[in-house]
Formats: C-alpha cells, structure tokens, sequence
C-alpha cells in the first residue's frame, strides 16, 4: 500500500459521484 492512495481514490470516487 502506498501513502495517500486511498485518500487520492475516494476524491476521484466523490468527484465522480458529483459530476454525475
């Protein structure tokens, strides 16, 4: 696991959610 991967994913995840 990397450093701040996961925290990278669930902004990707959340703006995904928004702009849809």
């Amino acid at each position: 696991m990397g450093t701040g991967s996961a925290q990278e994913e669930d902004l990707q995840r959340r703006a995904l959610c928004h702009h849809l």
